[in-house]
């Protein structure tokens, strides 16, 4: 926290007495409840939330922020979400700071997105409001038809994971800070190249980075394999993204490789009893959208979710089966394949917003069937209602994470003010 006042504080010192400030925000109290028996799901939420930005000449600062709280202890952090200094040049943009980057052309599950990291607390949400911004800098290059970008990220950041809370879905162990091994060589960097064809938007992208989720490096062997220590892969990411346009039909696709390898050393390593067990893989992840918006005040949105492991080669034989994903989106990492349809439709003058939803698993059994209503009486102020209702199967095991999420089926109130 003390290092994102001091880049805070150097950010605002660098602004000059003159100039355009532009600010936005939310105050939200919201609850959520069990679906069973009304009973809180004691989980932090975004009570309020603040961005400015400030403008002079070809210059832009822009930092935004957050209010978290919890009900049954009353207590809160304050989050520095972004804070970075935009220059607008000629060819493009320069931006330095701790932002988020939002790549893809997906709606909300992006395999190629990558470059930050995400925050499981908030996993349910929307875009970037899952997502944890970091130190880094970009650079974008406008050339006639052609987008490019290229990022340097010279820490590695983590996923923000929940433990020992009233959600289900969590790490299956808690490793403390001296069971992780730390990142060499930490720095990551990426680009991404994006052009226009017709109807159509195409876009190549590469990112060299680490997993944002740990995996087990280490197992004691006797009387049975147990990890006892952690790390973050080596993970390249090779990306594609396409979306086309056909009357009132819009189709997403994105599909992203990866290869992914130990973070440092390699060979068969005796820790006493333990030994280090060399994981590697090729696997993909993939999202096909569609999308229809041919009826009046009523858009239909169909995603196919998916995820394949190409091969997973250890040292240790056996062991392929402690192999998990470590990057791309994480419901891909959850479900092999599995196919979401949302709908919204508006009313009265767009103050009403109905938006069901169901996600199916296609390999098992599992549901989870969602509604949400949005409802502003008054210009600024919105009514927040949603429902969501997991199914399991009682044949599979209690780790499969439908029958996890069942006794999760909730549902929230919340009260939004926006200025």
């Amino acid at each position: 926290m003390f290092k994102q006042k001091l880049w805070l504080i150097m950010v605002i010192s660098a602004i000059p007495l003159s100039g355009q400030i532009q600010f936005s925000g939310t105050v939200n109290p919201a609850g959520l409840y069990q679906l069973t028996n009304a009973k809180e799901i004691s989980l932090p939420f975004r009570l309020a939330t603040l961005s400015v930005s400030y403008v002079y000449n070809d210059f832009e600062v822009v930092a935004s922020s957050a209010l978290e709280y919890r009900w049954r202890n009353h207590s809160s952090r304050a989050e520095l979400r972004e804070a970075y200094l935009v220059w607008y040049p000629a060819f493009g943009e320069v931006s330095i700071g701790k932002q988020i980057f939002a790549w893809g052309m997906a709606d909300a599950n992006n395999p190629t997105d990558n470059l930050s990291a995400y925050d499981y607390y908030y996993l349910f949400d929307a875009g970037t409001e899952r997502k944890i911004g970091s130190l880094s800098a970009s650079v974008k290059w406008y050339l006639g038809n052609w987008q490019l970008e290229g990022a340097f990220i010279p820490r590695h950041e983590p996923d923000r994971l929940v433990y020992e809370e009233d959600f289900p879905i969590q790490p299956p162990m808690h490793p403390n800070a001296s069971q992780i091994e730390k990142v060499n060589n930490p720095a990551e960097y990426g680009a991404r190249a994006q052009t226009s064809l017709g109807n159509s938007d195409l876009a190549v992208s590469y990112f060299h980075g680490h997993d944002r989720l740990f995996s087990a490096t280490v197992f004691q062997i006797s009387p049975q394999p147990f990890p006892v220590a952690f790390g973050y892969r080596k993970t390249e990411v090779y990306g594609f993204d396409m979306v086309n346009f056909w009357g009132d039909f819009t189709f997403r696709n994105e599909t992203a490789y990866f290869v992914t390898r130990p973070g440092g050393r390699s060979g068969l390593i005796d820790y006493g009893g333990a030994v280090f067990v060399d994981l590697s893989a090729e696997y993909l992840q993939y999202v096909s959208q569609l999308e229809y918006s041919g009826f009046k005040n009523f858009n239909v949105t169909a995603q196919l979710i998916g995820n394949h492991n190409f091969s997973v080669r250890s040292n240790m034989p056996g062991f392929e089966q402690y192999f998990a994903a470590g990057m791309g989106t994480p419901f891909a990492g959850f479900l092999d394949k599995a196919l979401m349809v949302s709908l919204s439709s508006t009313l009265w003058d767009n103050r009403l917003e109905l938006k069901p939803m169901v996600l199916a698993n296609l390999n098992e059994k599992g549901y989870m069937a969602g509604f949400e209503v949005d409802y502003s009486p008054v210009e600024s102020i919105n009514l927040e209602i949603s429902l969501n209702k997991f199914i399991g199967d009682d044949t599979l095991p209690e780790d499969y994470v439908f029958n996890q999420l069942e006794n999760f089926s909730n549902f929230r109130l919340g009260l939004k003010y926006s200025f």
